[in-house]
This record gives C-alpha cells, sequence and structure tokens, in this order.
C-alpha cells in the first residue's frame, strides 16, 4: 500500500510540475496518458484532483491546462 501510495504521490507531483514548469502545456486526458505512462483512469483521478486543488483548468474543448486565477479589480 505505501509503494503505490508513493507511486501516487510521485505521479501528482510529476504531472503537477509539468503544468507548472511549462506556461504552455495544454493536454487531453489521452495525451497525459502518453506523456506519463498510465491509463486513462488515473490520468482522469489525477488531472481532476489537480482541478480540484485549483491548479488546473478544464477548457471548453476539455483539455487541461493551468490555472491562473483572475485578480480581483479594485472597487
Amino acid at each position: 500500500m505505501t509503494s503505490r501510495r508513493n507511486w501516487i504521490e510521485t505521479l501528482v507531483t510529476q504531472v503537477q510540475g509539468e503544468f507548472l514548469d511549462g506556461r504552455a502545456v495544454k493536454l487531453t486526458t489521452a495525451e497525459a496518458e502518453g506523456r506519463f505512462g498510465i491509463d486513462r483512469h488515473t490520468s482522469e483521478a489525477i488531472l481532476g484532483a489537480l482541478v480540484e486543488a485549483s491548479v488546473l483548468t478544464r477548457t471548453r474543448d476539455g483539455a487541461y491546462t493551468r490555472f491562473f486565477p483572475r485578480l480581483a479589480r479594485p472597487a
């Protein structure tokens, strides 16, 4: 169980780093599968978790990209 957890944590860190290091990274679930050598279920779970953590956002066409929050305008 611990080795599986370590693998998942390492993978999440790797995927997150890929998006944070490359500002223009935009991947679909299928592209993430190939890029990180993971299955669809794992890809969807990791990308979904990063969306929930406000690291990534999902575009209208279903791809994932880095989330850049909009700054509130002064009143």
